[in-house]
């Protein structure tokens, strides 16, 4: 409680907005009618499930220099009013798949001078509103798990900052959505060096469906196939259908 305490002693508060400096968490005892909230130069290391979910008329949320280094799936649930996202200058190296999850509303987002190497398949998706996108000052690896996010940046009707390769360096200084069309080939399992699938099988096929790929096995005394989908951020197959 005295933590807590200390914390608040932390924030200036109006009846709708919050800025909080140094804080060591995330105030959750708020008003329901706060629509911006902001942190700072705070000391707190990652964004869990719902955390802002008692605050659901925020428009306005920004994280900017704390030390984030993990945003969890479903971070940003119950907030179906947010436009404006600003996650900028934290540790952050990874995100979940659907750490963004819900966030139909958000029209600019900023996930600038992190750490970030890569962004898992479809963080994006959710993300109908968006507008503007700044993602400088990263670590972008410009191998094969990057291609959808190649795609991606050719497709999107949002402004994009300019993101560069930083890896290999081969690429370094490489703009992303210049990222060659050769490599859009590269997927195969030689990525990994061996995967056992724990099923008997008569035959594998290969197969691409929008820009996935896919393999399909038969199975022997059944008549089932199961098909399994390249996961380009784990670089294996994962299941992904059982046809009967």
């Amino acid at each position: 409680m005295a933590n807590h305490r200390k914390s608040l002693e932390r924030c200036t508060c109006t009846p709708e907005t919050i800025i909080c400096v140094g804080s060591s968490f995330i105030p959750r005892t708020v008003s329901v009618d706060i629509s911006s909230l902001s942190i700072v130069n705070g000391t707190f290391p990652e964004i869990r499930e719902a955390t802002f979910a008692l605050m659901p008329s925020l428009h306005l949320l920004l994280l900017n220099s704390n030390s984030i280094s993990i945003i969890k799936d479903d971070a940003f649930s119950g907030l179906p009013r947010l436009e404006y996202l600003f996650i900028e200058g934290n540790k952050i190296e990874e995100m979940s798949k659907y750490a963004l999850r819900g966030l139909r509303d958000v029209t600019h987002l900023s996930l600038a001078n992190n750490n970030l190497k890569g962004l898992p398949k479809g963080l994006f998706s959710d993300l109908h509103s968006l507008i503007e996108l700044d993602l400088r000052g990263n670590q972008f690896q410009c191998e094969c798990q990057s291609m959808w996010l190649m795609l991606w940046l050719k497709k999107t009707n949002a402004t994009v900052s300019e993101v560069y390769c930083a890896e290999p360096e081969e690429m370094k200084g490489v703009l992303l959505k210049d990222f060659p069309e050769k490599h859009a080939k590269c997927v195969s399992t030689d990525f990994i060096p061996h995967q056992t699938i724990n099923t008997q099988s008569m035959s594998a096929d290969i197969f691409s469906f929008k820009e996935d790929v896919y393999v399909a096995l038969a199975v022997p005394n059944s008549d089932s196939c199961i098909i399994m989908e390249w996961d380009h951020i784990e670089t294996h197959f994962r299941p992904f259908d059982n046809i009967t």
